[in-house]
């Protein structure tokens, strides 16, 4: 198992309360499974948005070449 850390959250009962009723629906009995999962997406799309920035960031090539 890698390396865990343990975590606290203040969240709004009912929201919670939803959320696990929801990933229990889906068979799922660890939330914080589903949560880890949630936070790596939203990190991976960081990392997608800032190398998309730095694509399109850079110049384009003024002279076009022809086959």
């Amino acid at each position: 198992m890698p390396d865990k850390v343990k975590t606290t959250i203040v969240i709004d009962k009912e929201l919670w309360n939803r959320f696990k009723a929801k990933i229990l629906e889906e068979g799922v009995e660890e939330a914080s499974h589903v949560i880890e999962e949630i936070i790596r997406e939203e990190v991976l799309k960081d990392y997608i948005v800032s190398a998309l920035r730095e694509l399109i960031s850079e110049e384009l090539p003024l002279e076009v070449k022809t086959r």
